[in-house]
């Protein structure tokens, strides 16, 4: 077993930040730092969960900024955004295939 040092929490608690995936407080063999781990993770979890709202609240601002740019409602922006972020996949890979095709760069080369 693997000697628990402060080293070795602070370790664990990196490791459950860049992937949060089990219930940090409940990591087996730690009962004696779960009050430390739960804080830890209550912590984290407040402040993921402020940037994902301030995050939410900058994208909504750019929305109602573009919507009044053009003259439409937040609705139908929202709705040329998605339009226009899934045309840009679209050409990433399209992109991506001709990159790796001949064939299909002659034929659309033809057109």
């Amino acid at each position: 077993m693997t000697e628990i040092t402060r080293e070795y929490i602070e370790e664990l608690k990196a490791d459950w930040e860049s992937d949060p995936i089990w219930d940090l407080e409940d990591t087996e063999g730690l009962e004696a730092y779960r009050d430390e781990l739960k804080a830890f993770a209550d912590t984290k979890r407040v402040e993921w969960a402020a940037r994902r709202l301030e995050a939410e609240q900058k994208r909504l601002a750019m929305v109602e900024k573009r919507a009044a740019e053009i003259g439409c409602s937040a609705g139908v922006m929202q709705y040329i955004i998605a339009l226009e972020d899934r045309i840009n996949r679209l050409e990433k890979q399209t992109g991506a295939l001709l990159e790796h095709s001949d064939y299909a760069r002659r034929e659309l080369a033809s057109y």
